[in-house]
């Protein structure tokens, strides 16, 4: 027997393709309507009010499962729906014994992170807007600042020249304030359009909190003085017109909340970098923390906290998966499993940019089905096929066990390019391959 080595090359290539291509173009098929559960905390109700989202719209309930229409459930959430609540009156607003404005309703605070944004590491460029601007309007920079291991250097975007008084003044300034290089995490937020600007805040080699502003072209380096328990994986810029909080500031395992004139504050949530997104709604009254473990899957499930402005908690939720859409999402995973027994993934929610991470089915029963079905099929196609009858399943043996190995891919790749083996002076069909 003579095997066709240039053949088996682009089978094997062919086998990886459909690796990718398989399982995005099933998932893609068999992936539900669009779905997105949150829970938002009522101040006024005290308690829960589920979100339900999909692609046609979104549904409200109470936390015993009691639907709502859509006035009943806004008026609930008056500031999340404040300009709904203000077109029936419903301002002024008592709760707690404090009365709130439709002004105070429509100012929410909105705080993201995930593994993606968190882990994209320390940026080495970054814009410096000048934060007291002679106009309401921010304009932007004629150079940019490129963080080195030991000091700071700005550049002219268009010469490419470096600006050598101007990154000698900033990092006189930074070293000044105390600051050691190299820095941990760094971060601002560059928007020419934003209401006013904050600068930019890093942790230096100490674990130190610093902030930076450009005030009429000169540095102003301000030491907080607040030393981060936990080394800092990266940290958010994102100005507020109330002036509560910076940002986010995050470690492996506590996401901290960069407060005006008071320390870092960690959340009260059991977090991890590397596998949970966080979403924060924050209003006059609470905040509404939604935690979702990201594990691959399109099955989230939720953790919902409700913290008054000092972040105690005043109630938990927890959102479950019903039985079926279990079910529903389990036949799915077979179905994979069925048609490729390895999966090449492109992207995943907790890596950054192009990933190429090989996956072995958590099904191998399945998959053993789907590689006996494809040696049944590719057998009785080669039957029909193949007018010698002679030496058959010699003829056929490799193909077979690589389509044991690599599954219903395989086959297809092989029923393209066979055959792939040939006895000689015996298969006339293939002698002119010889």
């Amino acid at each position: 027997m003579k095997i066709l080595y240039l053949r088996l090359v682009p089978v094997l290539l062919g086998v990886f393709v459909l690796y990718w291509f398989i399982p995005q173009s099933y998932l893609r098929a068999t992936r539900s309507e669009y779905q997105q559960t949150k829970a938002m905390y009522s101040s006024v109700k005290k308690e829960f009010i589920i979100w339900d989202q999909n692609a046609v719209g979104f549904t409200m309930k109470t936390e015993a499962n009691e639907p709502l229409n859509q006035k009943e459930g806004r008026m609930l959430l008056p500031f999340l729906f404040a300009r709904d609540v203000a077109k029936w009156q419903g301002f002024p607003l008592m709760i707690d014994g404090k009365e709130y404005t439709y002004e105070d309703a429509k100012n929410l605070q909105v705080l993201k992170m995930f593994p993606r944004k968190a882990l994209i590491g320390l940026p080495r460029l970054f814009i410096i807007l000048e934060s007291q601007p002679d106009t309401s309007s921010f304009d932007l920079p004629d150079d940019v600042m490129i963080l080195k291991n030991n000091a700071v250097c700005f550049v002219n975007a268009e010469t490419g020249k470096i600006k050598k008084e101007k990154s000698e003044l900033f990092t006189a300034a930074i070293q000044n304030a105390g600051a050691k290089f190299p820095w941990k995490a760094a971060g601002n937020n560059p928007d020419p359009f934003k209401a006013f600007d904050e600068g930019l805040f890093f942790v230096d080699a100490t674990n130190t909190l610093f902030q930076m502003l450009m005030v009429k072209g000169q540095p102003v380096v301000k030491n907080t003085h607040y030393v981060l328990e936990k080394p800092v994986v990266s940290l958010t810029v994102q100005e507020d017109i109330t002036k509560e909080y910076y940002g986010l500031i995050v470690s492996e395992d506590t996401l901290y909340i960069n407060r005006y004139n008071a320390k870092p504050l960690a959340l009260p949530i059991n977090y991890n970098v590397y596998e949970q997104s966080v979403d924060m709604l924050g209003n006059a009254v609470d905040f509404s923390i939604n935690i979702k473990k990201l594990d691959g899957t399109k099955l989230f499930e939720t953790q919902s906290l409700a913290t008054d402005k000092d972040f105690h908690i005043l109630r938990q939720y927890e959102s479950s998966i019903s039985k079926a859409q279990k079910e529903e999402h389990e036949w799915v995973k077979r179905g994979l499993a069925f048609l490729t027994p390895f999966s090449l993934i492109q992207f995943t929610p907790k890596a950054i940019g192009i990933v190429f991470e090989w996956r072995l089915t958590e099904n191998i029963l399945f998959s053993l089905f789907g590689s006996i079905t494809g040696m049944v099929i590719y057998l009785l196609v080669q039957y029909v096929w193949q007018k010698q009858r002679k030496y058959f399943l010699k003829r056929n043996l490799l193909p077979l066990c690589i389509i044991a190995i690599f599954g219903l891919p395989s086959a297809i790749m092989l029923f393209i390019f066979a055959p792939i083996c040939i006895v000689k002076n015996t298969d006339t069909a293939c002698k002119s391959l010889q």
